[in-house]
């Protein structure tokens, strides 16, 4: 995902979490070592489900993937 669209995607969930019960000062698995409450969405798994449908493409670079190793995609064994 390129900067643009992360920093987007942050202060979205960070708009999301605003005022929700894992941002107090409470010990909980979300927190991370640096203090930020992290999760990939702190909405319902339906609301999470409809925002992964949408894709934009310009969203992210695409690389081709390297060469890997003869035997590794097809299933052989050396």
């Amino acid at each position: 995902m390129n900067p643009a669209a992360m920093a987007r995607f942050l202060a979205k969930i960070d708009q999301w979490m605003r005022g929700a019960a894992w941002t107090t000062q409470c010990s909980n698995y979300f927190r991370a070592a640096n203090g930020r409450v992290v999760t990939q969405s702190p909405r319902s798994a339906r609301a999470f489900w409809g925002m992964t449908r949408r894709f934009k493409a310009s969203d992210f670079t695409f690389e081709p993937v390297p060469a890997v190793h003869p035997g590794v995609l097809d299933g052989r064994r050396r």
